[in-house]
């Protein structure tokens, strides 16, 4: 095995115990005896897997778990927490610092073992699924760059969503899920003709049609994302109208899952405060006015309330601040 797994203990006879542990089973191991070390070894070798004492020098493992969980590009490595102290209060600690797993001194070593190899199995899964995320975004950006005027559209759909999702109170799950789907939604215009994408005539009923098919090509290209079921409806339904006239299905109300009905919402703002090659982004007011007039027909009546409100009153530069 080439899987690397980092051992902070300050006991010294704890850590070469599990140390000896791991390189049995033929695991590459790196060790500190404080935290504040450790996470200089974890940023020089990024290990696969770090299992750390929760009592130590300079640097507890709880902020060990924070600093790891908190950085984007490392909060899928899993952290075990290793404790002597066998109380809720710990638990509940851990977890919420992000600790994927807990283990009560003494450790027993078939234990051991069997929890390292389930959370290494656990981080293959993820590195896979992050492999197919960037794949799907270098594809969206690939759909994005073919009109220069649609340029970081995904990306502002995106980041706008989340930030409405945050407002709302939804979940960080969500807010997160939210942001991909943003950068995810168009995906399906990767397979549409560009003499139909950048059409500036009206559409005939056939382009029309041709252009509707996006939604279905989206979901069909996102279904390795399967267990990211929220993320495929928006793909699939961020057309959807509110009084049930959108497409692919006729959906109306509430039958829009939430998030389409969010992203559906940001969707059109970007779109009607960017400029084009046939008119410049229309002025706040007008926005305003496009927004109202669609209440109850695109969108939900609540929603676009809270959105303008929060949104387009409220921070009204956000997009172009980013």
């Amino acid at each position: 095995m080439n899987e690397r797994v980092l051992i902070l203990e300050d006991l010294d006879h704890i850590k070469k115990l599990l140390c000896s542990y791991l390189e049995q089973d033929h695991y590459t191991v790196f060790s500190a005896g404080d935290g504040r070390e450790g996470l200089k070894i974890f940023n020089e070798v990024r290990p696969n897997l770090v299992i750390t004492d929760v009592v130590m020098p300079y640097m507890d493992g709880f902020s060990v778990c924070r600093a790891i969980k908190s950085d984007e590009q490392t909060r899928l490595t899993p952290v075990v927490l290793l404790t002597s102290l066998d109380d809720n209060e710990s638990y509940i600690k851990g977890m919420e610092s992000g600790a994927d797993d807990f283990l009560v001194k003494p450790v027993n070593k078939f234990l051991f073992l069997a929890r390292v190899k389930a959370l290494l199995k656990v981080k293959r899964l993820n590195d896979r699924l992050d492999n197919s995320w960037s794949l799907l975004f270098s594809l969206a950006k690939a759909v994005e760059a073919k009109d220069k005027y649609t340029e970081n559209h995904t990306n502002r759909v995106g980041e706008i969503s989340k930030q409405f999702g945050l407002l709302m109170g939804l979940s960080p799950e969500m807010c997160d899920s939210l942001f991909k789907a943003g950068i995810l939604h168009d995906i399906g215009k990767i397979g549409i003709p560009d003499s139909i994408l950048n059409k500036t005539d009206k559409l005939t009923a056939e382009e029309r049609n041709r252009i509707q098919q996006h939604t279905i090509i989206g979901r069909d290209i996102c279904k390795p994302l399967n267990s990211m079921k929220d993320i495929l409806e928006v793909v699939y339904c961020h057309h959807e109208k509110w009084d049930g006239t959108g497409y692919p299905n006729g959906l109306k109300g509430n039958d829009i899952p939430l998030m389409a009905q969010i992203v559906s919402i940001v969707d059109v703002y970007d779109a009607v405060t960017s400029d084009r090659p046939y008119r410049q982004a229309f002025p706040k007011e007008e926005v305003r006015e496009i927004l109202q007039e669609e209440s109850g027909k695109s969108f939900n009546p609540e929603l676009i309330n809270f959105f303008i409100k929060k949104i387009l009153d409220g921070i009204s530069d956000y997009k172009r601040a980013n």
